[in-house]
């Protein structure tokens, strides 16, 4: 499990099936992914700051999706965002509140 901190966007590549937590303390009405490269979806939880998201899984319920290629807007309140995800590969992505 690797644990990331940005202030308003982060890129990492992820390992196969391991859960990753990205903590984004700025601000932004948009909660924005952008897959870079790799062959699987990423499945993700989202919390306000200071709260902390399930833990994700793979195709599991009560996770958002994001494709490894392309971008995808979520609205999100304004303030910083906890993000946990996990891929069943490796997948480049940025994290990004705008």
């Amino acid at each position: 499990m690797a644990t990331y901190t940005a202030s308003n966007a982060k890129s990492i590549t992820t390992v196969a099936d391991q859960v990753d937590t990205i903590t984004l303390s700025g601000a932004g009405k948009t909660l924005r992914i952008i897959g870079r490269s790799g062959s699987t979806h990423t499945f993700f939880t989202t919390a306000p700051l200071g709260q902390t998201p399930a833990t994700p899984t793979v195709s599991g319920d009560n996770c958002y999706v994001t494709e490894h290629t392309g971008t995808i807007d979520y609205p999100w309140n304004g303030s910083g965002a906890v993000i946990k995800l996990i891929n069943a590969g490796i997948t480049t992505l940025t994290f990004m509140l705008i």
